[in-house]
């Protein structure tokens, strides 16, 4: 099963960027709120309320992995909907042309159930995708306004 791939450039220094992943406030506007500590061979899990976002079971359990400031985060990542699969997250990051290269790697997609694999590195390649350009705006000034907080809106309005 191939790897789920993401690249951008972030108009940015890389240590801004990299507070990004590293920060778990700021790491929570842009992808879930962060329960449990961001280091190195920790477990931590993103939460969300799933009573208002229909999506999950409001929690993702992970693992890191790597942490080497201000390059590299790696960290698994498993949820109900892939039956407890760990599958690997790895977010890399460069300096380049007065900004940040961003590269992130989801892996492992192999072990998970056939009868779901292709709905969701489908629906994660999609939900990266989303997760990566609020950070982005985030980082540039571009918005404010994070991930969850745009979800229940979008709820909200209909």
């Amino acid at each position: 099963m191939q790897d789920i791939t993401r690249k951008l450039w972030i108009d940015a220094p890389i240590e801004t960027v990299w507070s990004y992943l590293a920060d778990p406030v700021k790491l929570g506007r842009w992808l879930m709120r962060v329960d449990g500590p961001l280091k190195a061979g920790e477990r931590f899990r993103f939460v969300y309320d799933a009573t208002k976002i229909q999506c999950g079971d409001g929690e993702v359990a992970c693992h890191v992995r790597e942490m080497t400031p201000p390059r590299r985060f790696v960290f698994n990542w498993t949820f109900t909907e892939i039956a407890g699969v760990d599958t690997l997250v790895a977010i890399d990051l460069a300096s380049v042309n007065g900004g940040t290269d961003l590269t992130l790697t989801h892996s492992g997609w192999g072990a998970v159930a056939e009868a779901v694999r292709a709905e969701q590195v489908e629906s994660h390649s999609d939900g990266w995708a989303e997760h990566l350009a609020i950070m982005e705006e985030l980082i540039t000034g571009k918005s404010v306004v994070g991930w969850e907080d745009r979800m229940l809106a979008a709820l909200k309005a209909g």
